[in-house]
């Protein structure tokens, strides 16, 4: 893969990577506009400000199991510090999960920012 050969308008070049052998990343190739398109009305539909559905499905599968074992807990079927651990690993996942949301984010951002610079970057005034 090769980076982005578009150059924003104070000079600095785009820092994503092609695929394919292109010579311009999704956010800058005109062929590409009507897809960029498409996608930023179908993220205005998504859950969670655009984030897909997934994250929430995992976010319910662990909120289920973790009741299932506060049930195995309170019946007497698992040990407390075998279910001890087992929450301790839990917020393990949980963090992890947060980690790469916020991970997913900030690149988000940083694209939207990008956009924004590349529109803005020709006003007069306008720094970089």
């Amino acid at each position: 893969m090769a980076q982005c050969s578009f150059i924003r308008t104070g000079g600095t070049r785009c820092k994503i990577t092609t695929k394919d052998g292109a010579q311009l990343c999704h956010m800058h190739d005109p062929l590409k506009a009507e897809a960029r398109s498409k996608n930023a009305a179908a993220g205005g539909r998504r859950a969670g400000r655009g984030r897909p559905l997934g994250g929430a499905e995992e976010i319910v599968s662990i909120k289920q199991d973790l009741s299932r074992i506060i049930e195995e807990v309170e019946a007497g079927r698992l040990e407390r510090g075998r279910a001890a651990v087992i929450g301790q690993l839990f917020n393990i996942l949980l963090r992890s999960i947060e980690v790469e949301r916020r991970m997913i984010e900030t690149d988000q951002l940083v694209e939207r920012l990008e956009r924004l610079e590349d529109r803005l970057g020709g006003r007069a005034g306008w720094r970089t």
